[in-house]
């Protein structure tokens, strides 16, 4: 099932390019990969800012984000974001929608080329953060826990609540930075 296991494991969704996105075959083998070594893996396809740049501003209007110009760091220098940019937190957003649809209590999004070790050992990394999570949201008033997991490639670990805090905080900011600058500066827990 795509939704908490009976066994209590938080689900994970690899997010992927679609089949016309860059370094498509790459970036499906790298999924591939990552599901042959955990069945409960779940693969989202994500949306391609080269590709489908019409397609993910039909979706920003349907869904009435605020949108806002995104600047990058290139050579220490601020410029403007490229459409990857904003395809990818949309893409991001629309999973959390998701898991908010399906009353999912935890999830964790990753990119496709996200690596997290061998034999599953990230697995016991989720349970020590579901343990954090819980712990952290009690401390804190219900306050929903996000937690950025760069250490191990672009990946984000979301609580229910943390994703109902998520979605508000998009809709008062807007997509106004790259999805992993936003959550770090708007809603992740230290």
């Amino acid at each position: 099932g795509y939704g908490y296991n009976a066994d209590n494991t938080v689900p994970v969704f690899i997010l992927s390019l679609p089949p016309d996105g860059d370094d498509y075959q790459v970036r499906y083998e790298n999924a591939r990969n990552m599901r042959a070594k955990d069945r409960e893996l779940r693969v989202l396809t994500g949306f391609s800012g080269r590709t489908q740049w019409e397609l993910v501003t039909d979706c920003m209007c349907a869904l009435s984000l605020p949108v806002k110009a995104m600047t990058i760091t290139r050579n220490r220098k601020k410029v403007p974001a490229p459409n990857s940019k904003y395809a990818e937190f949309l893409s991001v957003m629309v999973a959390v929608m998701y898991g908010i649809e399906f009353e999912l209590p935890y999830m964790v999004i990753v990119e496709d080329d996200t690596t997290w070790g061998e034999n599953l050992s990230y697995r016991a990394r989720l349970d020590e953060l579901v343990r954090y999570a819980k712990y952290s949201e009690m401390k804190r008033g219900g306050k929903g826990v996000v937690a950025n997991l760069a250490n191990s490639g672009k990946g984000f670990f979301f609580t229910r609540k943390g994703m109902l805090d998520f979605v508000d905080r998009v809709y008062k900011v807007g997509m106004n930075s790259p999805i992993d600058a936003f959550i770090k500066e708007s809603v992740a827990v230290p």
